[in-house]
């Protein structure tokens, strides 16, 4: 609720405790039309001076009141629907959080590889299959009966299987193309 950027501003407030926080959804914290970007924290940096130029000491309670007001504004109180007090200490909470996220990640770029690596097998299988294919009835044959198409999609297969990405088999494909543009 008490922006963090303050926090050396009251040095007797616990800005870590779960009691003076709450949990907000991603997109009304930090999205576009956000609490952040609603004017939350210059609110509270005027309040803050404000205090200090009146002579009232910053409190912890007088931080709670403040904060209630706010939230309850028909200004900030959209932000703060569907949010939950926090269940842990913020420092505890960010620490889960980016721990879970590099895991996350992780996970994610694991089955990436897997994904890649399952891509490029089915696409050597299918190649070599297609070669004793092509061995068992004869290129010739095969060439004579569906001509340049199958010669084609055979070497484009294959290229993409040696590149290993399709982008190298279209690369491949297009060789010849691009060296008859470049001597024009």
């Amino acid at each position: 609720m008490f922006p963090q950027e303050f926090r050396n501003e009251v040095p007797n407030f616990d800005f870590d405790a779960p009691e003076n926080d709450r949990m907000i959804p991603g997109g009304p914290h930090r999205g576009k039309d956000s609490l952040h970007n609603s004017g939350w924290n210059k609110e509270w940096a005027n309040w803050i001076k404000k205090q200090r130029d009146l002579g009232r000491p910053i409190t912890p309670e007088s931080i709670k009141k403040h904060a209630e007001t706010m939230m309850n504004s028909d200004r900030y109180k959209k932000y703060f629907e569907g949010s939950n007090p926090a269940k842990e200490r913020y420092h505890v909470r960010a620490d889960r959080l980016a721990r879970e996220k590099v895991a996350r990640e992780a996970a994610e770029r694991a089955a990436k590889e897997e994904a890649e690596k399952a891509t490029k097998k089915a696409t050597k299988e299918a190649v070599e299959k297609g070669i004793k294919k092509f061995a068992k009835k004869g290129l010739k044959a095969a060439v004579s009966k569906a001509g340049g198409p199958v010669t084609a999609v055979f070497f484009f297969a294959y290229d993409w299987y040696d590149t290993g990405s399709f982008g190298g088999a279209v690369k491949e494909a297009l060789w010849p193309l691009s060296e008859l543009w470049n001597k024009r």
